[in-house]
């Protein structure tokens, strides 16, 4: 059973319909609609928001922060899958937009991908360069179909060791430069740019999959039609991966990784034997338990992270910070005055030494300005937050702060 608030007539010839499946993420979720709303200035939008049954009051919640969003309320978690096809099924815009709720996207990002795809009529979707919340690159933004062989690569860690062999290195196409526009089997789930014709007659997602694999799938499938997939690097996406995963049990854990096994049954049932197939249940079951037990450290990690003792605030200078939002900022954090530091982006060399922590305000740094530093600093083991001024939050890699 659904139920659809904020219902609104759908209007034809929007530019861009874009889908997000929401999970109990709903201070990201909030990061990401700023980043949307500042990336769709000039273009003609619909935003649908899925919401699987949080439990954490998000579809309320997200009303009462942004006006015009078309939210689905589902009474369960029916998964990826089939939570993003009851909004592709409704979308209306030339091209839709699959993208996942702990991401944030650049403000020139969706303009550079309706440009290009109007210009390449046998593209069916496009992927974004990826960061990881500490700005490095994110190789699982390009890769090829999964097979055994890349596989048994990535468990032995052949491919980290060998990234750019064409043999070892193949799931991420290690060989194919992070910067350069190139045809590719498969881009990731949290961010594609679909032709939606194209997404529609392939009937969006194969609902078979709850989650993991299907992006693979779907993308596999594409290969049928006259139509490619490309990877497209001048379109940036951060992702914070994983935050709705965070309180899993292990049986949440193999109904979702159960998607890595089903793409193997699926499309190669007759390639491989009884050993092969039994190689692929063991690496599942494998993943399954060891993901679980990461999860369990994260959080354990996550219950007694440091305090923050400093914190650099990149805001531009030249605009008034809102009366008592340093106070605020102070609260949350437990600093003193003397920890806390205001200083514009521009001035990279003054600030590289006070703090590890950087705190980008979203009302007056841009996110281009704030991905470009992160790439620049990504090697200098700095954290990473956004400040939503507005909705007095704070938001970094499993870490909230409400001011």
């Amino acid at each position: 059973m659904i139920s659809e608030l904020n219902k609104e007539e759908s209007i034809d010839n929007r530019d861009i319909s874009i889908v997000v499946v929401n999970y109990r993420v709903k201070e990201y979720i909030l990061l990401l609609l700023d980043s949307i709303q500042k990336a769709t200035k000039h273009l003609s939008v619909e935003i649908f928001v899925v919401d699987n049954n949080s439990d954490d009051g998000s579809p309320e919640y997200l009303i009462s922060a942004f006006k015009g969003i078309k939210i689905i309320k589902n009474d369960e978690n029916i998964g990826f899958s089939r939570a993003n096809n009851q909004a592709i099924e409704k979308a209306s815009g030339t091209y839709t937009l699959i993208i996942n709720p702990d991401t944030v996207i650049q403000e020139d990002s969706l303009l550079k991908l309706k440009d290009y795809m109007d210009e390449s009529n046998k593209t069916a979707a496009l992927g974004f360069k990826m960061f990881n919340p500490d700005g490095t690159f994110a190789r699982e933004s390009k890769r090829s179909v999964p097979d055994l062989k890349t596989g048994i690569f990535r468990a032995s860690g052949l491919d980290k060791f060998l990234p750019n062999s064409r043999l070892f290195g193949r799931r991420y196409l290690g060989w194919i430069d992070e910067n350069e526009v190139a045809e590719v089997p498969v881009i990731s789930g949290a961010g594609m740019f679909w032709r939606t014709s194209v997404l529609k007659e392939l009937q969006g997602f194969d609902e078979a999959f709850f989650m993991y694999g299907e992006d693979d799938d779907l993308c596999y499938r594409v290969q049928n039609t006259d139509f490619s997939i490309r990877y497209f690097p001048p379109a940036k996406m951060l992702h914070f991966k994983g935050e709705s995963e965070r309180e899993m049990s292990l049986k949440s854990l193999k109904k979702m990784n159960k998607g890595l096994a089903q793409f193997f049954t699926k499309h190669y049932k007759n390639s491989y034997n009884i050993i092969s197939r039994a190689l692929i249940s063991f690496a599942f079951n494998s993943r399954t338990v060891i993901q679980y037990l990461t999860l369990k450290s994260k959080n354990n990690t996550d219950a007694q992270q440091e305090k923050i003792n400093s914190v650099v605030i990149l805001h531009n200078l030249e605009k008034e910070f809102p009366d008592g939002l340093d106070n605020d900022i102070k609260n949350a954090l437990k600093l003193t005055s003397e920890n806390l530091d205001f200083r514009r982006v521009s001035d990279q060399n003054d600030f590289i030494n006070i703090s590890k922590n950087i705190v980008f305000d979203t009302s007056s740094v841009t996110y281009t300005e704030a991905f470009s530093l992160m790439e620049k600093l990504n090697e200098k083991e700095f954290s990473f937050y956004f400040l939503l001024p507005k909705q007095k939050l704070i938001v970094g890699k499993s870490r909230i702060f409400e001011l």
